[in-house]
């Protein structure tokens, strides 16, 4: 059977996701899906133009567990978070993926409430 091995851990910033219109692109006139070229240029401009900007006391990074054997965990587009496993034991899992996320840069997250726990990647 297919399911989550080990347990899966992330740092996740709460009540906070990029509004849509900042996630939204476009790809060329006849295109019916992007290719893995305009994937890769998107990721990279994420990485360089994605900004977490300070929100005060509203929100914060904090750690939990985010799957555990036979659990699904689902993420909601232009969520904010971190994934690991602990040192311990590894995870193993069955990721349906769209092939776009972007590793954001420290030094793009102005947001300062549990950033601690953050590892640049």
């Amino acid at each position: 059977s297919i399911g989550m091995q080990g347990t899966l851990y992330h740092y996740y910033l709460t009540d906070y996701t990029f509004p849509k219109h900042e996630l939204e692109r476009f790809f060329p006139p006849g295109s019916p899906y992007p290719t893995d070229e305009t994937i890769k240029d998107l990721m990279d401009e994420f990485e360089t133009c994605m900004v977490i900007d300070d929100r005060g006391d509203r929100s914060r990074f904090v750690e939990d567990v985010y799957a555990s054997r036979g659990q699904v965990g689902i993420n909601p587009a232009g969520s904010v978070h971190q994934s690991f496993s602990s040192k311990e034991g590894g995870a193993m899992l069955f990721v349906l993926w769209s092939g776009c996320h972007c590793n954001i840069k420290l030094s793009n997250v102005k947001h300062k409430l549990g950033t601690e726990l953050l590892r640049e990647v």
